[in-house]
């Protein structure tokens, strides 16, 4: 089975894949599922938002207010070889607060007779694909959080942190989702919103996955880099209590390897 594409959606989780049959293969659209999907495929999703700012430039301001919506994949043509596309939104405050929709150019896989001069996907990226398609086959398979309303943890997280900013500024002004939330997607870890994701908080997190990193090397990452040794470590960390598949667990971010003492990279 080959996945085509991967979304979640307000209509709900929508897959399509490749499926081999006797007669040769054969292209597979379910309709969309309102059964919620587990945390893993969310954040596995979530995953590609680095990949997107870094391929397109985008601003780090714009880190709260972009979520990825879903990703098209190409079938892999006669030398074994893929293709990806993302699509994300972003949240226009200034257009009460309705999203645009858009998506990454398509990139192709390197191969032995790809030119030097295209763009390509790099490891790090098909691996991503490679969760997200594990992920798909998992809520395939009927692991999912049921059927309920998918956004209503994001609904309660919101209008906690409207609350929350409210009565912080005393006017009732919106405070964006927190680096523990991925905006209409969900929370990718911190749950239940019991502490910000200060940089102590990140450092104890870090700590009980493994790695030693210094506050004031924290202090120093950008908001994209703090999210994405978040979910590394928040995975990780379940990974080793036996709650979530190893090969679940995403790549361990660059900038925890350079700033961890020791270090594991060179800077």
């Amino acid at each position: 089975m080959q996945f085509t594409h991967i979304r979640i959606n307000n209509q709900g989780v929508e897959l399509e894949y490749i499926e081999v049959k006797p007669a040769g293969p054969a292209a597979v659209k379910l309709p969309p599922s309102q059964n919620a999907p587990l945390p893993e495929f969310k954040a596995a999703l979530a995953a590609f938002k680095p990949f997107v700012f870094s391929l397109l430039g985008l601003p780090e301001a714009w880190n709260d207010d972009v979520v990825i919506k879903g990703i098209a994949i190409k079938k892999p043509d006669d030398n074994n070889l893929r293709g990806l596309n993302v699509t994300w939104t972003r949240r226009i405050e200034k257009a009460n607060g309705k999203e645009m929709l858009s998506n990454t150019p398509f990139l192709p896989q390197r191969g032995e007779k790809t030119s030097e001069n295209i763009a390509t996907l790099d490891d790090e990226t098909l691996e991503l694909i490679e969760t997200a398609e594990a992920e798909a086959e998992r809520y395939l398979n009927g692991e999912h959080a049921g059927q309920q309303d998918m956004f209503k943890g994001d609904k309660i997280a919101h209008a906690e942190e409207r609350k929350a900013a409210a009565k912080a500024n005393g006017n009732g002004t919106h405070k964006k989702a927190g680096k523990g939330e991925i905006r209409g997607v969900g929370t990718v870890h911190n749950p239940e919103a019991t502490e910000p994701t200060t940089d102590g908080v990140l450092r104890k997190l870090l700590l009980d996955a493994g790695r030693d990193v210094p506050e004031d090397a924290i202090a120093k990452w950008t908001s994209m880099e703090r999210d994405s040794a978040q979910r590394w470590a928040a995975a990780s960390i379940r990974a080793h209590s036996g709650d979530l598949a190893q090969s679940a667990v995403p790549k361990e971010p660059k900038c925890v390897q350079r700033n961890a003492t020791p270090a594991l990279i060179e800077n």
